[in-house]
């Protein structure tokens, strides 16, 4: 549910995914046992939702399909881009880019208004158990919701209130431009077009829907 609401063209699983089998792909990747046990646990999902938008949004760049690819990411997606550009590549240089991208997406959203308040599943989900399939009987609860956009933006070097990108990480990742125009524009107003879901603002007390 993180990555869905934190995606940056709606609610679309190709901008990362860590449901199901995937959250143990990268408890293995991040070596972090806690978060493959984790099942209804917050532990570990903003990290593996970041990792996994990181790499989702490289595959656009190599403008290849996102079909069972997930390794072409490290050493040896970047072998191979070193053997066909001439440019040497480290596994490093291709998570950067992947962070960079990502968050240049995001970036854009926000200029146009779409910040943390809107990054939010409709209350049903806090209310109504799923019917069936592995989560037959469960609710988001809104106290782990909150919690895991708590810790998404601080990862990302983003305000917890707005999810607005600060000027250090800005700078880290090269998006001196965008660093410009958010001194310029901020504080961007809130969206006030049409209705982009029909939903009610969490509070951040991590209990209750306003």
């Amino acid at each position: 549910m993180l990555q869905r609401c934190t995606s940056t063209r709606g609610c679309d699983h190709l901008r990362g995914e860590v449901g199901g089998g995937h959250i143990g792909y990268w408890a293995h990747v991040l070596d972090d046992p806690e978060m493959r046990r984790g099942g209804y646990s917050t532990h570990g999902k903003h990290l593996a939702t970041a990792s996994s938008q990181n790499v989702q949004v490289l595959f656009d760049c190599y403008s290849i399909c996102k079909n069972g690819l997930y390794p072409l990411y490290g050493k040896e997606a970047a072998d191979i881009l070193t053997a066909l550009t001439g440019v040497a590549f480290t596994a490093q240089m291709l998570w950067e880019i992947g962070e960079k991208v990502y968050t240049l997406e995001q970036s854009f959203n926000i200029r146009e208004r779409v910040k943390r308040k809107l990054m939010i599943p409709p209350p049903r989900f806090f209310a109504e158990p799923q019917a069936d399939g592995l989560s037959k009987g469960n609710v988001c609860r809104i106290g782990d919701y909150n919690k895991m956009m708590d810790d998404y933006p601080e990862l990302r070097g983003g305000d917890i209130e707005t999810a607005v990108p600060n000027n250090t990480k800005l700078e880290e990742l090269g998006l001196a431009m965008v660093k410009a125009e958010f001194e310029t524009g901020i504080p961007y107003p809130d969206w006030e077009g049409p209705p982009l879901a029909r939903t009610r603002v969490i509070s951040h007390d991590h209990n209750t829907v306003r």
